[in-house]
């Protein structure tokens, strides 16, 4: 454990802690833990998006086929 300067408020912080304890700005590996979960969450809602817009395709195909 080593300490380190908090970049938002100047004082020394834990290498080893979240959120600096003094103006509880998260620490530099919190946010990149929070980057790649925000980039992990937009991908799962494209993905269901994605899905969602393939079965209204399938259902509409179906639909209209059962018209011929």
């Amino acid at each position: 454990m080593s300490l380190v300067k908090c970049k938002a408020c100047g004082k020394e912080i834990s290498t080893e802690a979240r959120i600096c304890p003094h103006c509880g700005q998260p620490s530099e590996q919190q946010q990149k833990i929070q980057r790649v979960q925000d980039v992990n969450v937009q991908s799962n809602r494209v993905g269901c998006v994605v899905i969602g817009v393939i079965m209204m395709i399938i259902g509409f195909i179906i639909f209209m086929s059962q018209f011929k």
